[in-house]
């Protein structure tokens, strides 16, 4: 009869023992990077698909996003806010990718086309405020798609962004108020 050892779980392991782990054995490594991921997969692709809208470089930039955090763990000393630091290189990664493309257009005063009688159902609302979203400037998209999104508290989305809390509160405010302007000829109320 043959006993097979099973590796530790790292479930509940916190994440800067496991960004710390990182840097060690190969072994050790995969199954804390494995761990990370599964912690952190979907968010990250979610906020890049929402700040990019396009597919394609979202991909790119959530592979890009796990590369540099593994590689980023061989240089970088003790990690406090392993969150913080993952949505840091994913927002910094879509700016450039944005940057790069070069397709950054502003559109403004663009309305939603939605036929005023029609009664809206939860999904229907929902593709409505994710086509409002889209609308945004990047800076107040971004904070909106932290907050609304990532439920991030103003003090995270301000560490993410590189600005005050009073600046992220007024980027998620300015941003809520605009999905409601876009919104309001269909909708009464957004709460």
């Amino acid at each position: 009869m043959r006993f097979r050892l099973s590796s530790p779980n790292l479930t509940g392991r916190p994440d800067a023992e496991l960004y710390g782990m990182l840097r060690g054995g190969r072994s050790d490594s995969e199954r804390a990077f494995k761990e990370l991921y599964r912690r952190y997969a979907s968010r990250i692709h979610a906020y890049c698909y929402k700040i990019l809208d396009n597919r394609e470089d979202a991909e790119d930039v959530f592979q890009e996003t796990f590369v540099r955090l593994y590689l980023g763990a061989r240089e970088h000393r003790e990690m406090t806010n392993l969150t913080g630091y993952i949505f840091r290189i994913a927002r910094n990664l879509s700016l450039n990718r944005i940057r790069d493309h070069d397709d950054l257009e502003s559109l403004e005063g663009v309305e939603i086309p939605i036929h005023a009688d029609r009664s809206l159902e939860d999904g229907e609302l929902l593709d409505l405020i994710a086509g409002a979203v889209e609308l945004l400037d990047l800076e107040f998209r971004e904070a909106f798609v932290l907050r609304e999104y990532e439920n991030m508290s103003y003090e995270q989305i301000a560490e993410v962004v590189g600005s005050s809390v009073a600046n992220a509160k007024s980027r998620v405010f300015r941003a809520r108020r605009k999905i409601r302007k876009l919104l309001e000829p269909n909708i009464k109320e957004l709460d």
